[in-house]
């Protein structure tokens, strides 16, 4: 079960990020070169392998934009090559993933194979088309290079996976979460720490209420609060339907250690009962980017204490 879990997982986050990198140029059809995009931003071993050999994401867009003007040429087509634009992955739809690319996942998680994303990676070297090797060259590797540096990864035990279990703390459940983002720390860091940005990378918040006259560097110290507002509309701009007791949640900055840790408490302001989560961040340096630790942690109701503390005669949601 773990291993179909594992596979689910990763062909999710493969198959979105190469949706992504598939709607720059208008694409809905994702291909190889798209498979591999998303394999460079992969927070897996692949992913590290890849940017370990010095390829970037841009790099790889480059490399992947050369080898398609070539074969445009090649047809006298060069002119008709269009320029790629922004993510509008989240804002369209009917993407899918073309045969062979189906194919690729399903041979990874064949037999003994892992079905992870070092899985996919090899899949992909095997490409019979010559467009990966292709690829590769104009990034100054070699499928061979790939392979080797992939085998020296898998005997690396915290390089072999990336799914980690949040310790247990009293009260709290918790989850982990690995992530890599093609940014360097300070930049990752002014996103997270600037209240009025939390809407970019948390999908829960569409705008933020400040203090009247905020200081300057508010969300950077401990004890730093705002207001976050649910989202009411979906990327694709469909109205979302929203509780109004879930609309409001204070935001509480708990943790910081500048450009290395950042932590908030998220509780709802309007729930009968407080529901209310703890957020950490972690960043570390990687090769080309940023790795992110993020562990969430829900805080556990304990239906006796509220017994134990509720005014006479209440009684607990439900009992007679």
């Amino acid at each position: 079960m773990s291993k179909l879990l594992d596979i689910a997982r990763t062909s999710q986050q493969l198959t979105i990020a190469a949706g992504e990198e598939a709607s720059r140029s208008g694409q809905r059809t994702i291909d190889f070169d798209h498979l591999f995009l998303a394999l460079v931003l992969s927070d897996q071993a692949a992913g590290q392998v890849l940017r370990g050999l010095g390829i970037t994401i841009q790099a790889a867009r480059d490399a992947v934009e050369s080898y398609h003007r070539e074969q445009l040429d090649a047809l006298g087509l060069g002119a008709a090559m269009p320029e790629a634009g922004d993510i509008v992955f989240h804002e369209t739809g009917g993407y899918e993933l073309n045969r062979r690319s189906q194919e690729v996942f399903q041979n990874a998680g064949k037999g003994k194979k892992a079905g992870d994303a070092a899985a996919v990676l090899r899949e992909l070297l095997d490409d019979p088309s010559g467009m990966i090797p292709s690829i590769l060259d104009r990034l100054d590797t070699t499928p061979e290079e790939v392979r080797t540096r992939l085998d020296q990864a898998a005997s690396i035990p915290e390089l072999a996976t990336k799914h980690v279990r949040a310790p247990k703390q009293p009260g709290l459940a918790s989850s982990r979460i690995e992530a890599f983002v093609p940014a360097s720390i300070e930049q990752v860091w002014e996103l997270l720490v600037d209240p009025e940005h939390m809407p970019q990378w948390d999908m829960y918040t569409g705008s933020v209420e400040l203090p009247e006259d905020p200081d300057t560097g508010l969300g950077s110290r401990q004890g730093d609060s705002w207001i976050a507002r649910a989202r009411t509309e979906s990327p694709d701009g469909k109205p979302l339907r929203v509780n109004e007791n879930y609309v409001r949640r204070q935001v509480t900055v708990t943790h910081v250690s500048p450009r290395s840790k950042i932590a908030w408490r998220i509780a709802h302001m309007d729930t009968p009962r407080p529901i209310a989560m703890r957020t950490e961040i972690a960043l570390s340096p990687a090769a080309g980017g940023t790795q992110l630790t993020i562990t969430v942690s829900h805080e556990r109701r304990n239906p006796l204490r509220w017994f134990v503390s509720a005014p006479c005669g209440a009684s607990p949601a439900g009992s007679t």
